[in-house]
């Protein structure tokens, strides 16, 4: 069976761009979606899963966490690029769910999980490592009410 190029692959794929502007915002909408289409072809061609994708976010948006809290500026630097190919997997494993039909509970459920790890442990990694590079208090506490204000977000 041949595989559709990336043209087809983007209609079948991702949503429109307008959803992802309004859900997402712009980078979102522009740039990840624009390079996440290419990953997504080269693991349907290695017949990689979502779940096996959203497990790859989870240990990516974690590491950069770690590597934010060093508080040392070129381990938060690769922290950032870490937590930018997250963001870029983290729209494989929808593309990758929308091209085999949308139907798994389970990868549901794992990617709504890596959300609330994820998250969370990247703010407070950033403002762990802010603290140790500037030695005020002051991040920690934005950090925490950041933490608190995300759950509360996603509860309402």
């Amino acid at each position: 069976m041949m595989m559709e190029n990336i043209k087809e692959l983007r209609k079948k794929c991702q949503p429109p761009r307008e959803k992802d502007l309004e859900r997402f915002g712009w980078f979102m909408a522009y740039i990840t979606r624009f390079f996440s289409i290419y990953f997504t072809k080269i693991f349907l061609k290695l017949n990689v899963t979502t779940n096996q994708i959203t497990l790859l976010c989870i240990v990516l948006g974690i590491s950069s966490a770690v590597l934010f809290s060093t508080g040392k500026y070129y381990f938060m630097l690769l922290g950032s690029i870490i937590l930018l190919f997250e963001l870029l997997f983290g729209n494989v494993d929808g593309e990758l769910f929308r091209y085999k039909g949308g139907n798994n509970p389970v990868g549901k459920w794992i990617d709504s999980i890596g959300h609330y790890i994820v998250e969370p442990f990247t703010y407070m990694g950033l403002s762990i490592g802010l603290y140790k590079m500037f030695n005020n208090i002051i991040h920690i506490i934005v950090g925490f009410l950041l933490v608190q204000s995300w759950f509360l977000e996603s509860y309402v």
